[in-house]
């Protein structure tokens, strides 16, 4: 169970393909370009992945985020139990909505 946090200090992570009209919500987690991170202030950070793709690489590229929240279009349950140890919350979301959109209705969102 993740802890409660204060709206000021949420950081929520969407795992991200990058296209030409902006990233999208990624449906494949070990392939994603990178983390979008979008705070309840408005500010959002972009953390791409290495060029090492798989599991292990995009993991530590949520780690090194520092986000508390994470939308995914699938994620394998041995990450998924990984994240969730380091307290993140994950949740699935649809590519087809607009990752602002994503994060607004985070706690809407189906649990992974």
């Amino acid at each position: 169970m993740s802890k409660p946090l204060s709206q000021e200090a949420v950081r929520t992570g969407i795992m991200v393909a990058m296209r030409l009209e902006g990233p999208i919500l990624c449906p494949f987690f070990a392939c994603c370009d990178g983390v979008v991170v979008l705070s309840a202030d408005g500010a959002v950070e972009t953390f791409p992945a290495s060029q090492a793709y798989g599991e292990r690489a995009i993991y530590d590229v949520i780690a090194e985020s520092g986000v508390e929240r994470l939308v995914c279009g699938f994620i394998a349950e041995p990450c998924r139990d990984l994240l969730r140890a380091r307290g993140i919350d994950i949740r699935l979301g649809s590519c087809r909505e607009a990752i602002t959109t994503l994060a607004a209705r985070f706690d809407t969102l189906p649990t992974a």
